[in-house]
C-alpha cells in the first residue's frame, strides 16, 4: 500500500464529507458533554447489576474490593448524591 496515496484518499474522503454538508455532532468534548444525553436505566437495572456483582463475589470470580468498587461506582453521581 502506498502511504502517500492512502493519505491523499483519506483527505479527499474527508473533504467530500465537508463539501456535502457534514458537520460533527460536537466540535469539542466540552460541547459534546453539554449537548449529549445519556440514557440511564434506573432502579430495576441497578438491582440486577448488584445481584450479578453479589453472585460473582460468592462464586469467587470477584474479590471483596472488586465488589466494593463496582457497587460504589454504580451509585455515585456528579452531584455527590
Amino acid at each position: 500500500m502506498n502511504r502517500d496515496r492512502l493519505v491523499a484518499d483519506a483527505k479527499e474522503a474527508a473533504l467530500a464529507l465537508v463539501r456535502g454538508g457534514y458537520k460533527p455532532l460536537a466540535a469539542s468534548w466540552q460541547e459534546g458533554a453539554q449537548t449529549t444525553q445519556i440514557k440511564v436505566l434506573g432502579e430495576q437495572f441497578l438491582a440486577g447489576a448488584k445481584l450479578a456483582i453479589h453472585m460473582m463475589l460468592r462464586g469467587g470470580y470477584a474479590s471483596e474490593y472488586d465488589a466494593h468498587v463496582a457497587v460504589s461506582s454504580q451509585t455515585s453521581s456528579p452531584e455527590g448524591r
